[in-house]
């Protein structure tokens, strides 16, 4: 039950540890350097690993299900924000491609350990927990720890090693009761939240992954890459993002989306949140937060440890919140009591829930009682109306440990409406199956073509589409996505490229293991800097249109695994109100229902795609995916 690895030669060492939990084996692998430089590492090398290793008909909690963890080649590296790693898996929230990235220390402490790529295959019989120090793994029986939640399971982990230094993820009780949308936590506060990747974990009864690494990626010109990584920080911090962002974290983005009428209010039924300064980043500085954190290798530090010092939730601790999670928590829920979502936020990260998908769900419960479509008598009593957050909390509770009506929100909005009969299905706010972030789309035509078309499902990490509208001049979009009109929220002229554009590169940055942050939302990072950092660091010369070429394939690879799992053009669609109800204030819902049909049509066309979003034959092959043509396009197509 062990495995041993030599030292990485460099940044990216193409090494595999592939567990298979039921057989209980390790193994040591090397992939194909071809495969490597084609896919790049961390989202796009996982996609690639899970269409290969996965099947068609596997259930996303089956055993076969691979479960892929895997830092990207500058992840470790010190290259600002190189904290990033992604967990992929057939999602049990969508049935289709699930992945989700996450920061902290946990990523960077397994390139540390000599490995490039984790893939967990097979069920365990019982509780396990894999252990990783350096070179060596081995899977240990962990029933005690199954129960506990992520707190609780770290602190027993690093007290078992006699190393605080361990860098542990795990999940929680909503991981290990199948929570549709559980999450897999590092560092306590640290989520891979969506898509469910928890529950994957669950099923196989894996714990928690525990690693120790002593050793550096070695870099192939290391006095080259600092060069350029300190060139870098300066660019980072000069960006005019940057203080806002450092001082306060996403947080800083409530008052932007309540500036621009777009902070999705009681479950998207209007688009400005009247408590939104009660929770926002100045109420959080003045009473909450106690001092800045951030990520390895991160000079922009935008996260926060913080106490609620009274009141029903006093000394509740933790670390955020996210914008999205004080959307989720609050605006959506009309909730403006800032300690209570604080408090919620805690339980989520210690339960293992993805907060976005939860506050969303809980928004969808609260619609359907105000439409009585779920009577008091189902929920025990408990008054679901927009501000409760006694409520709120209450069904975070239940939802984590799967009772009363908390075990059909367990599987998410789109579940839960099927349940509760077709009325229902109007206030259920997701696309593909997962529930829709914080930005409403009616206020912007990119987002409605971004959330519409992700890979994943509702999305704002797959297309950063807010802030480019927002950053780029008219002559920017002319020279990036050939339309001036582009950065009109309200025109449909160049959405679709400049969506492609957007996807294209979080793909690469998701890949190499860096944070959004530096090249989508401050956009103080180039593609060409990108590229010349990954050449110093792995020695494989590469230049910019190399990079954007790699997003395209990772693009189109995920849209090949998604119509293997029966991903139609119908699904690339946004929920009925988006199309239907104009925002109070005159954000308009017929513009979207307007353009979304012809923005797709061209979106697909932009990407090489038929009609209905297959990729064609010539596109996959001048993408190196010729392999995949045959799924396809099998013959007589």
């Amino acid at each position: 039950m062990n495995a041993q690895a030599d030292r990485p030669h460099r940044a990216f060492s193409s090494r595999l540890l592939v567990v298979d939990l039921g057989r209980r084996t390790i193994a040591a692998e090397t992939l194909d350097e071809r495969v490597v430089r084609r896919f790049v590492g961390s989202r796009g090398l996982n996609s690639w690993l899970l269409y290969r290793y996965g099947t068609a008909d596997s259930g996303p909690l089956d055993p076969e299900n691979p479960l892929i963890v895997g830092p990207g080649p500058l992840t470790g590296t010190g290259f600002p924000t190189s904290a990033r790693f992604t967990v992929t898996a057939r999602s049990p929230l969508t049935g289709l491609l699930g992945d989700s990235n996450s920061g902290g220390y946990f990523g960077a402490e397994l390139k540390a350990a000599g490995w490039d790529v984790l893939i967990l295959r097979g069920q365990a019989d019982g509780p396990v927990v894999l252990w990783i120090q350096d070179g060596h793994a081995e899977l240990r029986d962990a029933p005690g720890l199954w129960g506990k939640n992520t707190w609780e399971t770290t602190t027993a982990l690093e007290e078992m090693a006699g190393d605080r230094r361990i860098r542990v993820a795990c999940i929680g009780p909503a991981g290990e009761r199948l929570v549709r949308y559980a999450a897999i936590m590092n560092e306590r506060n640290r989520a891979a939240g969506r898509t469910g990747m928890g529950a994957v974990m669950g099923a196989k009864r894996l714990k928690a992954i525990a690693v120790r690494g002593t050793g550096r990626p070695a870099l192939a010109d290391a006095a080259a890459f600092r060069h350029t990584a300190h060139r870098l920080v300066h660019q980072i911090q000069q960006d005019r993002g940057f203080e806002a962002r450092s001082q306060f974290g996403t947080a800083s983005l409530m008052k932007l989306l309540s500036g621009l009428g777009t902070d999705s209010t009681r479950n998207h039924q209007a688009g400005y949140f009247e408590g939104n300064q009660a929770i926002g980043p100045e109420a959080l500085a003045d009473g909450y937060w106690l001092e800045r954190t951030g990520c390895y290798a991160c000079p922009i530090r935008c996260s926060h440890m913080y106490r609620v010092p009274h009141g029903p939730y006093a000394e509740t601790e933790g670390e955020g919140p996210e914008y999205e999670t004080l959307n989720a928590l609050g605006s959506k829920l009309g909730i403006n009591d800032l300690p209570a979502i604080l408090h919620a936020n805690t339980l989520a990260n210690q339960y293992g829930l993805d907060t976005m998908s939860l506050g969303t769900t809980i928004a969808f419960a609260f619609e359907c009682y105000e439409q009585g479509l779920i009577r008091p008598e189902q929920v025990g009593g408990l008054e679901l109306s927009w501000g409760n957050s006694e409520a709120m909390v209450s069904l975070v509770h239940q939802i984590a440990l799967r009772q009363g009506m908390g075990d059909l929100l367990a599987e998410g909005s789109r579940r839960a409406s099927s349940a509760l009969g077709p009325a229902a299905a109007r206030y259920a706010m997701h696309v593909k199956g997962m529930e829709l972030p914080a930005s409403d789309p009616r206020g912007s035509l990119g987002t409605a073509l971004s959330y519409a078309v992700s890979s994943r499902g509702g999305d704002h990490l797959r297309a950063g589409f807010m802030k480019v509208e927002k950053a780029w001049k008219p002559e920017d979009a002319l020279r990036w996505v050939g339309s001036e009109k582009a950065v009109d929220p309200a025109d449909p002229l160049g959405k679709a490229a400049m969506v492609s554009w957007e996807e294209d590169l979080c793909a690469v940055a998701d890949a190499l293991g860096i944070c959004l942050f530096i090249c989508s939302s401050l956009m103080a990072v180039t593609m060409a800097d990108l590229a010349l950092a990954f050449s110093q660091a792995t020695g494989w010369e590469t230049d910019e249109e190399t990079l954007w070429r790699a997003g395209r394939r990772i693009i189109t690879l995920e849209r090949a695994y998604n119509l293997r799992h029966g991903l139609s053009r119908a699904d690339d669609q946004l929920p009925a109100r988006f199309l239907e109800e104009p925002l109070p204030g005159g954000k308009s819902a017929g513009r979207i229902a307007h353009h979304l049909d012809q923005m797709v049509d061209e979106y697909y066309a932009h990407r090489g795609w038929t009609a209905q979003g297959v990729p064609t034959p010539e596109t996959l092959r001048q993408l190196e995916l010729g392999d995949l043509v045959p799924d396809l396009w099998p013959a007589g197509a």
